[in-house]
Formats: C-alpha cells, sequence, structure tokens
C-alpha cells in the first residue's frame, strides 16, 4: 500500500508530548531511499542517487579574455590615464579571475580565466535521512498536551519570562476544549522535539543554492518505488490547496494535513524558487516556457505549503483578452477545450477564462525538479492517475 512509502517521512505522527518533565528522544533515524532514476532530462536529477548525479566530470576548457592598451610616448596624462584605469580594473575583477599584468612593447595585458557554467562540478550533498522531514513536522508543529501547536522559531519578543508549565496546562480548557493560540511559539525545552540540523537559518547575505544543489522534499518528487512517475501527492490544481490528498494504490485519499505541509520545500532551506516552465506526463524531456514564471519566496524558508499556494495563486489568474491572443494557437485550442465553452466577456472584451485551463486535462500535481535550461524549476503535471480514474469511473 503506497501510505507505507509516506510513513518514514509523513503522513503519520503518532508522537506526543504531555509531559514536560519527560525529555524528548529522538526517534529512530529512517535512511534515505534510493528512488528510481528520474526519466526528466534535466543536467542534474535530483530523484536519482547521489553518486550518479555527480559521477561524470566535466571537461573544464579555459576561455582567455584579454584586454590591451596601448601606450604612446608622447602623452604622459595618457599613460596615467590609462595605468590607473588598468589598475581599477585589476581591483574590480580580483576577487573573481586571477590576474596577470605583463608590459611589453607598450602593451599592458590583462587574462582572465573563465569557465562555462555547465562545465562546473555541481556540489551534491549526501541524501538526508527520510525521517530527518518527518522530524521537522514534530519540531514545527508538536502535539503538545494533545493539542497541536505551532512552535517554529523565532519567539516573539517579550517583557516577561514565560512559565512553560503553565502554557501547557492552559492550552486546554477546563472543559477539554483545546486553545492552541495560547502557545507562544519558538519555545525551546527538553520535552520538545528540537530543531533538526539539516535546516539551519537562513542567511540572506549567501548566494542561493541552484536547483540541482538541494534536495527536494519526497511529497515533492514525482517518482516513488513503488509507482514511478507518480507524486504521493492527488492535487487538481483548479482545486484549493485545502483539497490535497495522499495518493493511495487503491484510490483512497487521505489529507494532507499542517504537519505535513509545514515541512521543509528543499534541504537546505531556500528563500526563493523561480518556475519558469512547465512538461507533461509521459514526455518530461519536452518543457514549455511558463508564460508567467511563478515566484515563490519565503523569508524564513520555502515550505511544501508555499508551493502549494504559490502555484494555485498564479494558476487562478484570470486571462485577459489580450493575453488570450498572444497565445499561440495549440494553447487557445487547449484552453477552450478545457473551459466546455466560448469563454464570457466583459464590456471590454476580456475572457473569463484561467490560466489553468491552457494545461486541458494535465491538471493533476506531478512534481518539481530542475529545468532543463538551468534556470529555475519545471512544474511537472499529467492527467488523472489510473488507480483514481477507475475509481471515479465505478463510482
Amino acid at each position: 500500500m503506497l501510505l507505507d512509502e509516506y510513513r518514514p517521512h509523513a503522513f503519520i505522527y503518532a508522537r506526543t508530548v504531555d509531559d514536560l518533565s519527560q525529555p524528548w528522544v529522538a526517534s529512530p533515524e529512517t535512511p534515505a531511499r534510493q528512488l528510481l532514476p528520474s526519466t526528466i532530462g534535466s543536467p542534474i536529477s535530483l530523484l536519482s542517487s547521489a553518486s550518479s548525479t555527480i559521477a561524470r566530470s566535466f571537461t573544464r576548457t579555459k576561455q582567455v579574455l584579454k584586454f590591451h592598451f596601448q601606450e604612446t610616448e608622447s602623452s604622459a596624462e595618457t599613460q596615467t590615464r590609462s595605468r590607473s584605469f588598468l589598475r581599477s580594473i585589476s581591483r574590480l575583477l580580483r576577487p573573481f579571475s586571477r590576474v596577470r599584468n605583463r608590459i611589453r612593447a607598450r602593451v599592458e595585458e590583462i587574462e582572465i580565466e573563465q569557465y562555462d557554467p555547465a562545465e562546473l562540478e555541481p556540489v551534491v550533498a549526501p541524501l538526508i535521512p527520510l525521517s530527518a522531514w518527518k522530524n521537522w513536522s514534530y519540531y514545527a508543529r508538536p502535539c503538545v498536551n494533545g493539542v497541536e501547536v505551532d512552535n517554529t522559531s523565532p519567539s516573539p519578543q517579550l517583557d516577561v519570562e514565560l512559565d512553560l508549565q503553565d502554557m501547557f496546562d492552559y492550552l486546554k480548557s477546563p472543559g477539554g476544549t483545546p486553545h492552541p493560540e495560547r502557545w507562544i511559539k519558538g519555545q525551546k525545552h527538553p520535552a520538545l522535539p528540537p530543531r533538526p540540523q539539516y535546516w539551519k537559518r537562513v542567511d540572506p547575505n549567501k548566494p542561493l543554492p541552484f536547483p540541482w544543489e538541494v534536495q527536494l522534499n519526497p511529497l515533492l518528487t514525482h517518482s516513488l518505488v513503488s509507482t514511478p512517475e507518480y507524486t504521493p501527492i492527488y492535487w487538481n490544481l483548479s482545486h484549493q490547496t485545502s483539497l490535497i490528498f495522499f495518493l493511495t494504490d487503491n484510490g483512497d485519499l487521505q489529507f494532507l494535513l499542517d504537519t505535513d505541509l509545514c515541512q521543509p520545500a528543499t534541504c537546505p532551506f531556500v528563500t526563493h524558487m523561480y518556475i519558469c516552465a512547465y512538461a507533461f506526463a509521459p514526455n518530461w524531456d519536452i518543457q514549455h516556457q511558463l508564460q508567467w514564471p511563478v515566484m515563490i519566496h519565503s523569508r524564513d524558508g520555502i515550505t511544501c505549503e508555499d508551493i502549494f499556494v504559490g502555484v494555485f495563486d498564479s494558476f487562478q489568474q484570470h486571462v485577459r483578452k489580450g493575453e488570450f491572443e498572444r497565445w499561440g494557437g495549440e494553447m487557445r485550442h487547449m484552453a477552450m477545450s478545457s473551459h466546455h465553452r466560448p469563454p464570457l466577456s466583459n464590456a471590454d472584451g476580456d475572457a473569463f477564462m484561467k490560466r489553468v485551463d491552457i494545461l486541458g486535462s494535465n491538471v493533476f500535481f506531478r512534481g518539481l525538479a530542475p529545468s532543463m535550461n538551468m534556470e529555475g524549476w519545471v512544474l511537472l503535471l499529467g492527467p488523472e492517475p489510473p488507480m483514481m480514474a477507475m475509481s471515479n469511473g465505478g463510482s
């Protein structure tokens, strides 16, 4: 059953914090699972094993750029200005290149070694344990005194000292009504699950890793051991994000809850994810440019929920007549067929059609992957999974 595939990293969270005098003991570590190789033709596949992604080494072909500065003997002012400019260029390029100055026959020359970015070997960290994703959920959404609370850091600045035991006790009213809003997040205590070491705080001064340098959350990948080419997620992009489910092999559905949605989208955390293309199953290598790229951002690090909400908000936007007319003929035909009727128009001639209509029947989420143009991420889509289509047809 597919749900067994999800348990190491999501779905069921049986552990609770019922007594602050009992220290939290970490769950046994579930090692990373080697997923089936991806068929997506991206430069570095996140779904294949770490060893295979960095097995080939690029040959570094050096390109040398040369700048020539011709000096004349007749003008000392020109020589001074030329040397001043040369020193400015050298200082500017020193952090990035090996600069060599030569003076020969009154010609000063700068050589700059450059490499194509595609020739540089990617830095791919070892796969983290599957249980690490689940440990984040325990940390961020612990069940304390029978109430699920938000305990993500940082904690707000307070002028009074908190009594954690009092806060623990007041999570429920005398009648047993839960009050998660009474919990002040960011608490640290031996009885509470700690923040997993794999997700450090985002340093805004450091550059973001490339898509092929991070690990994607298993909930967002498009390949499972038992069911290749599918995600664990059953979600129609035309439906609200409250209607995202776990997919099972017999057509049963289980809701994704906050404990799953709060998980990081990647390891390590990133603050921006740029979705610039989309592809339909099974032709993952045919990637279409997204007419309206989706930029997802979060100062504290992007979560799975951020991905779903960002994609949904973008594809739910209405299409104006001018935008519709700029689409290619095939795209317009697909959108019209998906709409099942001519789109209504207002007095200005704007079509009441949504962007999601261009997807036709390929409206089901199949995951993310690095785009082939190495500029961002590609959104993988497909028709309704067969087990669900059969289940719906039989009802």
